[in-house]
């Protein structure tokens, strides 16, 4: 499925980017709000994970040569993962004494995200909407559960999808922004098939990411 997204949106920009100019160049940084989803498959049991915090930066580039349509292509770095309340055992007590501790899984990513953008374009005020496709590449992992016997079948590279939305404030050649983005992942991090020594297990991502802007429109 993937590569048929990947096919349509590149006709799609294609149409964008005939005669493209680069319009402006920009920065983004904010908060990647992230989490996993596990699934083992023996049984269709959904662990209970929680969200965590992470950062995000990227660089900017936007083409357009289009009253309302343009390119925009983000090339960044952000953390994802998950957080996970572990009930605390011990010999004594096997079952539990009430208590957990959080166990946090964090993944760092390089990504790589062209969109497509449309915008309304008043004096100042500019609102827009975001479509594309996204390539994450794992740069480093961290987590406090033991990944070691995963770290073969871990996918270094993932596919996905991103749509967002925001609002630019623009004064000359300076414009500062706001965005929301939405991150869908097509391909899973972690899918393991049902054996006689393995449960399963389906591991994947998802996160929104929320983001203030800087951008410099060239002459």
């Amino acid at each position: 499925m993937k590569k048929y997204l990947l096919l349509i949106f590149t006709l799609a920009s294609a149409s964008v980017l005939n005669a493209q100019l680069l319009q402006s160049v920009g920065v983004k940084s904010g908060l990647a709000l992230a989490n996993q989803s596990w699934l083992l498959k023996s049984g269709e049991k959904l662990f209970d994970t929680y969200w965590r915090n992470g950062f995000y930066g990227a660089l900017s580039m936007e083409f357009s040569k289009s009253k309302h349509w343009s390119l925009v292509t983000d090339l960044g770095y952000y953390s994802k993962g998950h957080e996970q309340e572990v009930l605390n055992t011990s010999v004594a007590l096997p079952e539990g004494d009430g208590t957990f501790t959080t166990f946090d899984t964090r993944f760092s990513y390089l990504v790589l995200n062209p969109m497509l953008k449309w915008r309304h374009q008043t004096k100042h005020l500019t609102p827009y909407a975001l479509l594309g496709v996204r390539i994450d590449r794992q740069l480093a992992y961290a987590s406090d559960f033991n990944w070691v016997p995963l770290e073969k079948d871990m996918r270094k590279t993932l596919w996905g999808a991103t749509a967002g939305a925001g609002v630019e404030l623009k004064r000359n050649q300076m414009g500062l922004l706001l965005e929301a983005q939405y991150q869908h992942d097509f391909t899973k991090l972690i899918d393991l098939p049902v054996s006689a020594t393995s449960g399963g297990m389906e591991i994947k991502n998802r996160a929104f990411v929320v983001c203030a802007g800087l951008k410099y429109y060239l002459p």
